[in-house]
């Protein structure tokens, strides 16, 4: 009988050898997969930052093209006006000069031109003195012909009856055609 206990310890003492080994074995394959677990999510965390890496890249170059491309229509703009700005002042010039040529020749036409005493201008209010009624008339003056001088006037009373007063008859002493007082 103690044999057989000393059989039953010793089995005892092999079968739990043996789950001690099992559980040293299951221990290390488990440490084992954790390691092999880790270093595959290391390595995918290293392909994602490569991967992001990879990207920034070449956002970052698409970038610097754009900025280059900005840069270049920028400078395009830049010169664009500048063109425009130069066009504009010349036309401007241009304008200038010639209205001071016309300035110039209307001066000169002026210098040129016959003109009558300084009442006679159109739309001033005059008097006619009527040798047929022998009394003054109401006149307003309708024109001026800026090439001869002549004075066109019509009659308040009747705007259907005109005359017309040369530049030599206006300088005259005994015109018509008198001021109003």
């Amino acid at each position: 009988e103690a044999k057989t206990q000393a059989e039953k310890a010793a089995k005892k003492e092999q079968l739990d050898r043996e789950t001690a080994e099992r559980m040293r074995e299951e221990e290390r394959r488990r440490r084992e997969r954790e390691q092999e677990l880790a270093a595959e999510f290391a390595e995918r965390e290293r392909e994602r930052k490569v991967q992001e890496l990879r990207k920034w890249r070449e956002d970052e170059a698409r970038r610097e093209i754009q900025e280059a491309e900005n840069a270049k229509h920028r400078e395009i703009e830049g010169r664009k006006r500048k063109q425009r700005l130069k066009r504009e002042r010349e036309q401007q010039q241009e304008e200038e000069a010639a209205w001071e040529r016309l300035k110039q020749e209307a001066m000169q036409a002026a210098k040129q031109r016959k003109t009558g005493p300084a009442w006679a201008v159109l739309g001033a209010k005059c008097m006619w003195a009527s040798s047929s009624l022998k009394k003054l008339m109401p006149v307003t003056v309708t024109a001026v012909d800026s090439e001869t001088g002549a004075v066109t006037v019509t009659f308040d009373a009747d705007p259907q009856a005109f005359k017309v007063v040369t530049l030599e008859q206006l300088n005259a002493e005994d015109c018509p055609l008198q001021p109003k007082r």
